[in-house]
């Protein structure tokens, strides 16, 4: 249904989406620019491997970017990692939400590609992080963190079974 839409109204579905999950996660942690930016990048640019989906990909890039900065497009790491994906390259236009979800989603398409057991793990910890068990633990929080998500758009109440996030 969802590839059935114009690019507009995906986008008008997945900032939705975005935002009941911001403000029904957390609500003290709601930041405009974060669910409107991973919205855009979700309908409007190419969606993760094996997927097709933009919702599925606009899940994962929500679980990914609340691990990494909690939702805070100003959030600065201790060692320089800018803003919702925390990314380390790219300069001060990492600083534009959209340009860092565009960033994120590039790092989280080779990481999904590279590493469908751990999708994350590439991503957490390069090109050896399926080999780390500390990296694939924190990639399976992140997919944890995606099916949570998912439990709240489908309306499921805590608890109750919902169907994996995973294609």
């Amino acid at each position: 249904m969802i590839a059935t839409l114009t690019s507009f109204a995906r986008f008008i579905l997945a900032l939705a989406l975005a935002t009941r999950v911001v403000t029904v996660e957390a609500p003290q942690l709601h930041d405009d620019r974060a669910a409107a930016a991973i919205a855009y990048v979700a309908a409007f640019d190419e969606p993760l491997p094996g997927s097709g989906d933009p919702m599925f990909t606009e899940i994962e890039m929500l679980a990914g970017s609340f691990q990494e900065s909690s939702w805070n497009a100003d959030a600065v790491g201790k060692a320089g990692e800018i803003g919702l994906f925390q990314i380390w390259k790219g300069g001060p236009e990492m600083r534009d939400p959209v340009a860092n979800a565009r960033a994120g989603l590039a790092q989280m398409r080779v990481s999904f590609r590279d590493c469908p057991s751990s999708p994350w793990a590439e991503f957490l910890g390069g090109p050896h992080g399926i080999h780390n068990a500390r990296v694939r633990r924190m990639s399976a929080r992140r997919e944890a963190l995606a099916a949570r998500f998912l439990m709240i758009l489908s309306g499921a109440p805590d608890g109750a079974e919902v169907a994996t996030v995973r294609p």
